[in-house]
């Protein structure tokens, strides 16, 4: 039954399929092109579950070697891969197969690289191919990759004797050409409200109280699902509720993020999590006036560390169309839904600071005024209950102040049509706007009224 499964499994039905082809291909004794699959996605989306799931279901000839592996946890100053963390690697990859040994051996600095391609070898001379399964999620990965990815994947993938599955939480960088080619990134999206309502055994109705606050991501979603087993009725919770809920889910994250995230990092996360986008202006702002900080705290340098080491827990990421900073979109939604069920008064704060500084940006700031507009707008729409706003009232207002030249005759036709894209295409608008009984498309209708007005006028 659908309930029984994993929700990772109920949505992520293609990638199963595609991973279960390669491996059909592979008992034929076939390599295909694209013999590296990197399965990645935020905390939570399932990619530990799949790799079981793979693992579990798969039954090989015996010519055929699975290695299973993971990459050790490297310390938060690693530039390279210490000796000890290489002699572990070593390790598992000759406990995948008796007739595996390390050589030579010992194994010190200068002979560990020698040692990695030595079982490369040996597994090419000793089986038809390889399945390998690599768990790629730890802290470091991209350092303790790229010696794998050399001194192992290279050998086996130039002589087609490798499919591999990886699982990461950001794309794997490949350094090398032959590998590089040979690869493909399947990126793990959450569940879709349909598939939520699958795995929950709900009406979409009642499903949908539960993805406004999960968002799809399959771990808050089997949360969710054990909350059911004593509250069956979402659409009869209470606040109490579902904050308890989004405490849960909050913990899971945080645990599975593990101890890098301090205290000052996490309520950075928490806070930037209400905001769609962020500057180090922004940031600066916002945490200045909700974490308790010191000027030390928020300056400029201290404030760039706090995002790098949020980008390293890939928590953050660039957005280079919007030359801003944001909190990975699925755990943005549910970590901002956290903060308004679990603390309404600070996400009121956050909300208000936006705001204003989105309406100091239009006032002082004349390029981008699209984005800022819109993030103006979303901001402040996006209330628990709707205010007296009328959407198509606010954004006819800020156009005229901010795209119309003050006699009325001059539109900046360039922001304008970026406008109406953004109105079009932002992912988090229609879910506010519903609330206010309107939709994207009846604000750009109005755009366009507007700007056939004036052209006529």
């Amino acid at each position: 039954m659908a309930s029984e499964k994993p929700a990772c499994l109920v949505a992520h039905t293609a990638e199963l399929e595609q991973l279960h082809e390669r491996l059909d291909n592979l008992q034929r004794g076939a390599v295909p092109l694209r013999c590296l699959v990197n399965l990645c996605g935020v905390y939570g989306i399932g990619k530990r579950t799949l790799l079981v799931h793979l693992d579990q279901r798969t039954l090989l000839p015996d010519d055929i070697v699975k290695l299973r592996l993971a990459l050790p946890i490297l310390p938060p100053s690693a530039r390279f891969v210490p000796l000890a963390l290489k002699q572990a690697l070593l390790d598992q990859i000759a406990a995948c197969h008796p007739a595996l040994t390390i050589s030579p051996a010992p194994i010190n600095d200068l002979n560990a690289d020698a040692a990695l391609t030595g079982l490369a070898g040996q597994l090419i001379e000793q089986s038809t191919c390889c399945l390998l399964l690599l768990d790629a999620t730890v802290r470091g990965t991209p350092i303790a990759f790229n010696w794998l990815e050399r001194g192992l994947l290279l050998p086996l993938v130039r002589t087609d004797h490798v499919i591999a599955t990886i699982i990461s939480r950001s794309p794997l960088r490949w350094r090398e050409f032959d590998t590089r080619r040979r690869a493909e990134i399947m990126v793990l999206a959450p569940l879709s409200l349909e598939e939520t309502a699958l795995h929950l055994q709900l009406s979409i109705p009642e499903a949908e109280i539960i993805y406004g606050l999960t968002s799809g991501l399959p771990l808050a979603n089997e949360l969710a699902l054990q909350m059911q087993a004593y509250l069956p009725v979402p659409s009869e919770w209470k606040t109490d509720n579902k904050a308890d809920l989004m405490d849960q889910i909050l913990d899971a994250l945080y645990e599975l993020v593990g101890p890098d995230l301090s205290p000052m990092l996490q309520c950075a996360l928490e806070v930037l999590s209400v905001v769609r986008e962020f500057s180090v202006p922004l940031m600066q702002r916002l945490i200045q006036h909700t974490c308790g900080t010191t000027s030390e705290t928020t300056r400029q340098t201290f404030l760039l560390l706090m995002v790098k080491q949020l980008q390293e827990l890939d928590l953050v990421i660039w957005d280079q169309a919007s030359l801003s900073y944001r909190v990975a979109p699925t755990l943005r939604r549910i970590i901002g839904t956290y903060v308004r069920y679990t603390d309404p008064e600070r996400y009121e704060t956050i909300r208000q600071l936006v705001t204003d500084y989105y309406r100091q940006m239009l006032d002082e700031v004349l390029v981008s005024r699209h984005i800022h507009l819109v993030e103006f707008l979303w901001h402040l729409l996006d209330t628990p209950v709707p205010g007296e706003h009328r959407p198509a009232n606010v954004l006819r207002g800020l156009v005229t102040r901010y795209l119309v030249s003050p006699d009325g005759r001059q539109i900046d036709d360039e922001e304008m049509s970026q406008l109406q894209m953004y109105l079009v295409t932002d992912p988090d608008l229609p879910a506010v706007l519903r609330r206010y009984g309107t939709h994207s498309q009846e604000l750009v209708a109005m755009l366009e009224a507007q700007l056939s007005n004036d052209v006529a006028a």
